[in-house]
């Protein structure tokens, strides 16, 4: 039974031990920063989220990864489409898209 959604990801459902852990390290890497007045997830963190975390939760959580990639390609293909109809607008949004499916496929491989 998934427990809480990711902090970073909130399309990604884990376990309360997964969530407790990335919790951790974000309050670590928050801890270690000099400035007391930042705020938001550190960028130390996201970086341990996408490099050490995420290879780990596409293998535990392999539907949802899979699940959430095809939502993404749905939604891109529908823009596309958009944008053949003269939405020329929405190129910066097909493009973020596809930024996000490469991102987790590298993730997956």
């Amino acid at each position: 039974m998934m427990g809480r959604p990711h902090l970073q990801l909130g399309w990604l459902w884990i376990s309360r031990p997964d969530w407790n852990r990335t919790l951790d390290q974000c309050l670590r890497f928050r801890d270690q920063s000099d400035d007391p007045t930042a705020s938001g997830a550190p960028d130390a963190y996201i970086s341990w989220v996408w490099q050490t975390e995420m290879p780990q939760l596409a293998v535990k959580y392999r539907s949802q990864f899979d699940a959430r990639i095809t939502e993404l390609q749905e939604q891109h293909t529908r823009i596309c489409a958009d944008i053949d109809r003269g939405r020329l607008d929405l190129k910066p949004q097909a493009e973020a898209l596809l930024q996000q499916i490469t991102q987790l496929q590298e993730v997956m491989a």
